[in-house]
């Protein structure tokens, strides 16, 4: 029966419960019980070392964490391949008594059994909780470069941070000999409540390796989560490369291997600069709530128009020869035949409404999206025949966008403010009619995020983006009349374009080592849209008019997928990454309604609300416009 040996005094009781298990061809007798077993591994890659294909699971050294055994180790000799140490995991369950542990690195002196310091790294106390099962915890020691050839160990200890009480033993999974890690021995201490022993004595060992993995490649990607999303794989990819490459990450980026997998998920995704990818979400939401105020036939009135305006219903079909005539005789209508057709429109508008889409934490990376677009609109037409008419429309807007964070800063927003141009028109041919607009937009835009994996880090950006857009959409007034009112099937069509330039990010506050440099991109959202608008017209009095008006509708879209490419400024464009955003739904269940009241004097005014709902996304917006008709 091995023994731990060496020139420690071991307690009887210590003594009589440490057994040694192996894997393969077992002769030990198993110590399980109210135990906990520890496995130290991490992904493999060419440069690991990585003994956890030859462990069986169960087999196990014992006991770590008891009184005087408080310290278990294994030593190893990095090849000349082996030039960085990055981190390990430990696999702890079975324990009868919460306990307390550090981990370490240190240098190792094979002649004298002793670690050689100063500590190459120090953990935090990690807190092993009692109980069933396995829980892996992560020790990520940063870029630690190594000398081929120069011994070290990695331990945990328990002196000074004892939590148990005596003979609530851990164990730590173990192989049969000592041949699996060259130049490399499982080490212990009995240095009990006492840290400082393990500089002034000897260690003891015996001829066996751990179940372990050591990370040596010193890259982040092998010590994020498997599987892990896309966003932060990306930015841990282009992170890699410049280490691959030779270059030297700042000192900011070190802190990122000192964190657990699920914290180094949230820390690149922080510094993904994912709130660069919703500009666009902004952009099109303002695109369509203008295009939709220029070419909405109900909402403006422009359907089926050929009569004058505030002496009588505009619809005369719409109601029986012997009510139009009574109407026009109570307000004293002149005779149709003398009364001109207006022929010219000006109207303003406020219009704007608010976005939620929700993002893919567990795939992608992406986080939920908040978005507002709000604008003012001025426009006037020409009224050539009836029912036709060309106008154009000069507009304003805001947008504002944020991406939902989390522990290491948030993921941040944007804003900008936008003009906008447009032209549109009409044409009616009996009861059918086709309207279109086009429209132009320029943004002054600007980002900004803050990060906290080093410091307090306060990122912005300033650009100008531009946008193109149009939409088509034709219909047909059913000839029939249902529940009095008038009913109108309809198809349209809508096409956005919407570009960035390459720009870069710059500190606000504190340093610029996590800023970003952004490609220009060019993004595109289509519509395809089917639906059915109905509206109806009351006459009140004095030649006033009420028209209640609504819609449903199905749309597809087909949109970019929110993405930039980057890259992190201080360490070029070999550090290149692609970051993506919450992606907008596709398929749209669009709802409207709304109401005019037109005065007899030419003058209306006009409100609706319209609502979009997706399999990802929601959207409720409004507009409020008045208008004067001669």
């Amino acid at each position: 029966m091995n023994s731990f040996g060496g020139n420690r005094a071991v307690n009887t009781e210590v003594q009589k419960n440490r057994r040694f298990a192996w894997v393969g061809k077992l002769s030990r007798r198993h110590l399980l019980g109210s135990a906990a077993l520890i496995a130290l591994s991490v992904p493999a890659s060419a440069e690991n070392i990585d003994t956890i294909p030859q462990w069986n699971g169960t087999s196990f050294i014992s006991s770590f964490g008891v009184t005087n055994t408080a310290t278990y180790g294994q030593t190893f000799t990095p090849t000349a391949q082996q030039t960085r140490l990055s981190g390990f995991t430990v696999e702890v369950g079975f324990g009868s008594a919460a306990t307390q542990a550090q981990a370490f690195v240190y240098q190792w002196n094979s002649a004298t059994n002793r670690i050689v310091g100063p500590a190459l790294f120090t953990s935090g106390t990690f807190n092993f909780s009692a109980g069933a099962g396995y829980t892996a915890a992560t020790f990520n020691t940063g870029t630690i470069t190594l000398t081929p050839g120069q011994q070290y160990v990695l331990f945990l200890s328990t002196s000074n941070l004892q939590g148990g009480a005596p003979n609530s033993a851990y164990r730590w999974g173990a192989l049969t000999n000592n041949t699996a890690i060259p130049n490399g021995q499982f080490v212990f201490n009995n240095n009990g409540p006492t840290f400082a022993n393990l500089f002034t004595t000897n260690w003891s060992n015996i001829g066996e390796d751990l179940a372990l993995t050591i990370q040596l490649s010193g890259f982040l990607s092998p010590l994020l989560p498997t599987p892990a999303p896309t966003n932060p794989t990306n930015v841990a990819a282009g992170i890699d490369n410049v280490i691959n490459a030779g270059g030297t990450l700042p000192a900011g980026f070190n802190n990122l291997f000192l964190l657990t997998p699920s914290q180094l998920v949230d820390a690149l995704g922080a510094l993904s600069g994912e709130n660069n990818t919703q500009a666009q979400q902004g952009a099109f939401q303002l695109g369509t709530s203008y295009l939709s105020l220029l070419t909405d036939p109900f909402a403006t009135n422009r359907v089926g128009t050929a009569g004058p305006m505030g002496f009588a219903p505009e619809r005369q079909s719409s109601l029986p020869a012997s009510i139009a005539s009574a109407y026009a005789k109570y307000t004293k209508a002149p005779p149709m035949a003398t009364v001109s057709e207006p022929r010219w429109n000006v109207w303003g508008a406020a219009f704007g409404g608010g976005n939620r889409t929700n993002g893919d934490t567990v795939t992608v990376g992406s986080h939920d999206a908040n978005t507002s677009a709000v604008g003012v609109a001025a426009g006037a037409d020409y009224r050539f025949a009836p029912g036709s008419f060309v106008g154009f429309s000069l507009a304003g807007g805001n947008l504002n966008w944020s991406v939902t964070g989390n522990t290491f800063g948030g993921n941040g927003g944007g804003s900008s403010d936008a003009f906008m141009a447009g032209l549109y028109g009409k044409y009616t041919a009996g009861p059918g009619y086709v309207s279109a607009a086009v429209m132009y937009a320029n943004y002054w835009m600007s980002t900004n995020r803050t990060v906290t994996v080093a410091g307090l880090d306060q990122l912005k950006a300033d650009f100008n983006a531009d946008s193109w857009g149009g939409r088509l959409e034709g219909g047909y007034r059913l000839p029939t009349d249902f529940w009095a009112a008038i009913w109108t099937p309809y198809a349209a069509f809508q096409g956005q374009s919407f570009h960035t330039p390459n720009y870069g990010e710059f500190a606000t506050v504190g340093s610029n080592q996590f800023a970003l440099n952004v490609a220009g991109r060019t993004a595109t959202a289509y519509r395809g849209e089917l639906g059915l608008r109905t509206d109806k017209t009351v006459a009140i009095d004095n030649g006033n008019q009420l028209n209640l008006f609504s819609k449903i509708a199905y749309a597809r879209d087909e949109i970019s997928n929110p993405s930039v490419a980057a890259s992190f400024t201080v360490l070029g464009a070999g550090s290149n990454f692609t970051v993506f955003g919450a992606r907008p739904s596709q398929n749209l269940a669009l709802s409207s309604s709304g109401f005019e009241a037109r005065l007899a004097n030419g003058v209306s005014f006009m409100v609706k609300g319209d609502t979009e709902w997706g399999e990802r996304s929601r959207t409720y917006a409004g507009t409020g416009r008045i208008r004067y008709t001669w």
